[in-house]
């Protein structure tokens, strides 16, 4: 049976679960939260670093860039209406080669990047950031 249509519990946060194998540590794939913030701090205690440690860690191993601190850019804010930012937990901190950048600890979220994208109206590039810094 292909994975796609395995009868296996799907891992939520896989990209998060594949960094942890990949730094050598044993994790069950359903022992990940299906909260955001609650999976970044189990990530980070599971490889014993800090929140801000695991960001860089997912920016380098994934190739996006890491935000450490925001800082508003009211143009890109103007470009994605509050309660879609609020729902999908993101923060417009930029425009770049017509790409909106945005902050978001879940980049590989397809519905917040599409959603995103088509309220913008431009393709969306997202970047790293720690759940409590959005």
């Amino acid at each position: 049976m292909d994975n796609y249509h395995s009868s296996e519990t799907p891992i939520t946060y896989k990209w998060l679960y594949l960094l942890i194998r990949e730094q050598g540590h044993n994790i069950e794939p359903d022992s990940i939260s299906t909260d955001i913030a609650e999976a970044w701090g189990e990530a980070a205690e599971k490889l014993s670093v800090t929140q801000e440690r695991l960001g860089e860690l997912l920016s380098h191993r994934y190739d996006l860039e890491y935000i450490s601190s925001i800082k508003d850019d009211y143009s890109a804010l103007a470009l994605v209406p509050e309660h879609i930012a609020r729902r999908y937990h993101i923060y417009p901190v930029g425009v770049e080669d017509q790409a909106l950048q945005i902050a978001t600890s879940d980049p590989f979220d397809i519905e917040m990047l599409m959603a995103t994208g088509f309220v913008a109206g431009m393709n969306i590039e997202p970047c790293i950031a720690m759940p409590e810094n959005i």
